[in-house]
């Protein structure tokens, strides 16, 4: 899962959120998919356009409690939900427009199910 996060998650964010207005104090960041997640929810908090602002906002929360059970090491929460977890960072990239990076985290989901047989 640290794989899925720090390869694929937060660089999809990094990458997404440079593009928007104001993202240029994200091209030196350090990575760090909790700020970039934060500032991904005020922005859809505070966009009324949002298509499906109800389940992206789930869906970005549910991203984010993932992000932060990975990080701070707590292990059964991420056994018994990591497929859920690494669902919600698939769907938030391509919530983004980030394909690439959600079919990336697919492989390492599918990866971690086959070992699980």
């Amino acid at each position: 899962m640290f794989e899925a996060e720090s390869e694929f998650f937060g660089p999809a964010l990094r990458a997404f959120l440079v593009n928007q207005p104001g993202g240029n104090k994200y091209i030196h960041s350090v990575m760090d998919s909790q700020s970039y997640l934060d500032d991904l929810i005020t922005l859809g908090e505070n966009n009324p356009s949002w298509p499906t602002k109800q389940r992206d906002m789930k869906l970005l929360k549910t991203a984010q409690f993932a992000r932060n059970k990975l990080c701070h090491a707590e292990l059964v929460p991420l056994l018994e939900r990591h497929d859920e977890f690494l669902l919600s960072w698939s769907g938030v990239c391509d919530l983004i427009g980030k394909e690439e990076f959600a079919k990336k985290i697919l492989e390492i989901r599918n990866d971690l199910k086959s070992l699980s047989t």
